[in-house]
């Protein structure tokens, strides 16, 4: 308590704020109504009364603001208006009727309207009311726009990523006490960052600007609403409490929650029981974490404070259950699986932590009990007149959530019903926030539904959303895009296979467009995703620029060329050479394909590796390619016919210009080369053999990428690079 003051002979029905945009004396003060429907503005900063407007038999209304002209008009239920002077505090007149109505309808001036059925969804920071308990005992009750607080400190968070809010990690599953006290010390050790410490952390990182005097505000207001909240006496409690310089709690404050219809439900007051809200119910509980959670972290985040709040987080959610006891009330999975997506960031990563460091708490019978209940709800196997498409929808994404963090705690049958009911919410076009739900969980959880879904559907699915420009559906194509190099990551095969058949499907070239700058992502970010695929991929991109078709030719050739390039420049077993317009490609089964891109056709085959081929390249006059495999132990030489180079050396160039060799890093992939239409084939001319340690040759060819390439010192001469050792062949 700050300050007292008798204001009003009856009680105090509504608080307002001050609109800003009156005069400077009154613009930090707020309003307060009593039962005899006479206003007090008080001030904040003098801390007392500075207007009193007497009463009414009638309720009042509207309060309408003319701070140009000094003049405050209180408007009542049966018509009448009161228009007082501010500056005197004396009543200027009071009009009836018609003329009453023309005042209040006047747009020029802002207005409060007061409800006397309250909504109770006050679209500012705060709000206040007043219920009554017994005849003579009133309960002052505050109502937090939590949404409102978040948004308004929003500029002091950094710019989300480009492929959206990223999901929130999963809490280990098993942790040491050594673990966890060596976590309590790094994540109790924060600290206002200098820019030492965040050029540190990173380069491009700058310092938030400084917050507008609403937003200080706000944010004062926020750790005032943070203080109340968190009330434990732990160790994560009580750091929290000291990094971002909050109150010392008070045992005077009860909790509640609005629900349905607005109305609002209020715990019994309690002194001297720091715990006892969590012990209510599990709505409850969610609600109270999700709050300390976004709150924590966004007042961290304004007040530059280096923290781990993730950390503290997950660590937070458990003190707070071991403090409690047996007495805790679980958070409602049901209710935390309505904020799973939720657009403000800070409210979705706290659902996520409180979600995930739940499931990591419950023991096997509680697991059991929890799949047992919500699969009884699954789109794929409840009827719809049972239960209501957002229950079945939260019980898709409560499954889903512990099938992708825990796969072994679902039988077979509930995962085929979990995967299928996540590919039912992917095609739900009605709710955004269930279907990338499902995009990010069928992602997560990939390996665990792939047996029980088509998988190259889903995936062909995913590259249409990724691809998808609508601006109303960014969130949906980041998070597609996401996914995309998930589902990528844990099945290259499938990716590779799905991707070119799309490619070579795809009928409208915008389209694919698309997906060839899919290529070029993964080429830049991830090549050894593709590794297995390169003569596929390579081939469906030859066949985009198809001369037969000139207008799709023509449309295509910029971002076909540029994803070659890419490709040429990242994996060594692809080369170009510019003048001959040559592209050859190395293949798992050591095969090499000469590609013509004038006539976007296979030229050439040359056969004589038996294992994969690790890289190849033109010699500078485009008339000897020479190729590597690491595992087979040698260096070929090959001399296609000259003449037929020889007609094209003339010919410009896809990238245009002379006839130097396109060489860099590249990888072995399956060709498909039993499948190849016979063509003529050429054995190499020369072979040179070498010797290299075990462990180079036996390792993976994805992780020679950086490791492997041919440069040619002269005409006749090559150098071939292999980690550190060099060799030189005279061809």
């Amino acid at each position: 308590m700050l300050n007292d003051t008798t204001i009003a002979l009856g009680r105090v029905t509504h608080f307002l704020q001050v609109p800003e945009d009156v005069n400077s004396r009154i613009r930090k003060s707020v309003i307060s109504i009593a039962e005899d429907h006479s206003i007090a503005v008080i001030s904040i900063e003098e801390m007392s009364c500075i207007y009193l407007f007497g009463g009414y038999e009638h309720p009042l209304i509207a309060i309408q603001w003319r701070p140009p002209e000094d003049y405050i008009v209180l408007s009542h239920a049966d018509g009448t208006a009161f228009v007082w002077q501010m500056q005197t505090g004396h009543l200027d007149r009071i009009v009836k009727g018609e003329t009453a109505r023309e005042i209040m309808a006047d747009d020029r001036w802002g207005v409060c309207k007061i409800s006397r059925d309250r909504s109770f969804a006050s679209k500012q920071a705060f709000d206040c009311l007043t219920v009554p308990l017994l005849n003579s005992t009133y309960l002052p009750v505050l109502l937090v726009n939590l949404k409102y607080i978040l948004n308004t400190l929003a500029p002091a968070r950094p710019s989300d990523q480009p492929e959206g809010i990223s999901a929130a990690k999963s809490p280990p599953i098993s942790g040491a006490s050594d673990l966890r006290n060596a976590h309590r010390q790094r994540i109790f050790s924060g600290h206002p960052r200098s820019s030492a410490s965040k050029a540190k952390v990173s380069t491009t990182e700058q310092a938030p600007a400084p917050l507008s005097e609403k937003a200080q505000g706000c944010l004062n207001a926020a750790k005032a609403v943070l203080s109340l909240l968190v009330t434990e006496s732990d160790a994560y409690s009580e750091s929290i409490r000291k990094l971002l310089s909050l109150s010392e709690p008070v045992d005077k404050v009860t909790l509640g929650m609005k629900g349905a219809y607005g109305n609002i439900s209020l715990q019994s007051p309690s002194a001297g029981d720091a715990t006892g809200s969590w012990r209510i119910s599990s709505t409850l509980t969610a609600s109270k974490l999700i709050a300390i959670l976004s709150l924590g972290k966004i007042i961290a985040t304004a007040q530059n404070v280096d923290v781990d709040l993730d950390t503290w987080s997950s660590g937070y959610c458990r003190a707070v259950q071991d403090a409690v006891g047996t007495q805790f009330c679980p958070p409602s999975m049901s209710f935390l699986a309505k904020y799973w997506q939720d657009p403000q960031v800070e409210i979705q990563e706290a659902a996520k932590v409180v979600l995930l460091t739940t499931i990591e708490r419950m023991s096997k019978t509680d697991i059991a009990a929890l799949v047992k209940y919500w699969s009884a709800y699954l789109p794929a196997s409840a009827l719809p007149d049972t239960c209501s498409s957002q229950y079945m929808a939260r019980s898709a994404i409560i499954l889903g959530i512990l099938g992708a963090e825990n796969p072994d705690a679902l039988s077979e049958r509930v995962r085929k019903l979990v995967a299928l009911s996540l590919t039912i919410l992917l095609n739900d076009d009605l709710r955004i926030s269930y279907k990338v739900a499902s995009i990010d969980l069928l992602a997560q959880g990939f390996a665990s539904w792939q047996p029980f879904i088509r998988a190259d559907t889903v995936l062909k699915t995913l590259f249409a959303m990724a691809m998808d420009g609508q601006t109303n559906l960014n969130l949906v194509s980041r998070r597609a895009r996401r996914a995309v190099a998930q589902i990528a990551v844990v099945n290259p095969a499938l990716f590779v296979t799905t991707l070119t058949q799309e490619i070579m499907d795809c009928r409208r070239a915008s389209e694919r467009m698309g997906l060839l700058k899919l290529i070029s992502v993964f080429t830049r970010k991830n090549p050894a995703v593709l590794h297995s695929g390169i003569p596929k991929l390579t081939e469906a991109i030859v066949k985009s620029l198809d001369p037969t078709i000139p207008n799709v030719r023509e449309t295509i050739l910029p971002v076909g060329t540029s994803v070659l390039l890419d490709l040429v420049q990242s994996f060594p077993q692809l080369d170009f050479h510019v003048g001959s317009q040559k592209l050859a490609v190395g293949t798992l089964e050591g095969a090499i394909i000469v590609y013509d891109l004038q006539t976007a056709t296979r030229w050439q085959i040359l056969e004589g590796h038996t294992k994969p081929v690790s890289a190849v390249s033109f010699s500078r006059d485009g008339k000897t390619i020479v190729s590597c495999s690491i595992k087979e132990g040698n260096v070929r030489l090959w001399h296609p016919n000259p003449g037929f180079f020889g007609m094209l050396m003339s010919g410009s160039g896809l990238w245009g210009g002379g006839g130097a060799s396109g060489s860099a890093n590249k990888t072995p992939a399956s060709s498909g080369h039993s499948a190849l239409p016979s063509l003529s084939s050429q054995q190499s001319s020369r072979t040179f053999d070498f010797a290299l340690q075990e462990s180079i040759v036996t390792g993976s060819e994805e992780y020679m990428l950086n490791h492997i390439k041919f440069e040619w010192t002269g005409d006749r001469v090559v150098k071939l690079s292999v980690y550190d050792h060099i060799m030189s062949f005279n061809v």
